[in-house]
């Protein structure tokens, strides 16, 4: 028998050349062997590429399934053609966390899941950092919120441009502002980072 294929069986009683009525309609649907290998890699804080192992020939396409909570999951796409082993999901959210799961099918027949593939998104890179000389021993960090799940920011300074190290840490999804007491006549270069 194939996999992903539906048959239909009736049964009818004999003896001899005497038959009885035939039986109601059976239908069968096997399924689908599963794929395995299921990874998932995030390729940017809002883009998570998934591939896996196709294990079934006659598997015409597959369902991609995204959860948050790992137990419970969605449909977001079906990808379609023989072979095919990989589906990039543009619609991510930076800074969360995903369950994917995988599934073949071929018309109404569908394998069970792939082994369910976890993936931690990092946070977008705060936006248009601008450091100002308020003063000659200090200096005035802004930048523009870009991520609606950042609970605060790191404020990493390097005196070389190369190595950085973190000189505070400030709270609030809309604070976007941070001065920095520091030495005159000294040039320093800053990152933010959100959390």
């Amino acid at each position: 028998m194939r996999t992903g294929q539906s048959y239909t069986y009736k049964v009818q009683a004999y003896a001899g050349t005497v038959t009885s009525a035939v039986s109601a309609v059976v239908v069968i649907n096997t399924p689908l062997n599963a794929p395995s290998d299921l990874v998932a890699v995030p390729n940017s804080p809002t883009i998570v590429t998934l591939t896996w192992t196709d294990n079934d020939p006659n598997a015409a396409g597959y369902l991609i399934f995204r959860g948050t909570n790992g137990v419970t999951f969605t449909q977001i796409a079906k990808v379609t053609g023989a072979g095919v082993a990989t589906y990039v999901d543009k619609t991510a959210i930076s800074g969360s966390t995903y369950s994917y799961e995988v599934r073949a099918v071929t018309g109404t027949i569908t394998s069970e899941p792939a082994a369910a593939a976890s993936v931690t998104l990092a946070l977008l890179t705060p936006a248009t950092l601008t450091a100002t000389a308020a003063s000659p021993t200090s200096v005035k960090l802004v930048w523009s919120v870009s991520e609606t799940l950042a609970t605060g920011y790191n404020i990493l300074r390097s005196s070389n441009g190369a190595s950085f190290t973190k000189i505070a840490t400030v709270t609030g999804k809309t604070t976007a502002t941070y001065t920095d007491t520091v030495s005159s006549a000294t040039t320093y270069t800053y990152e933010v980072q959100g959390l």
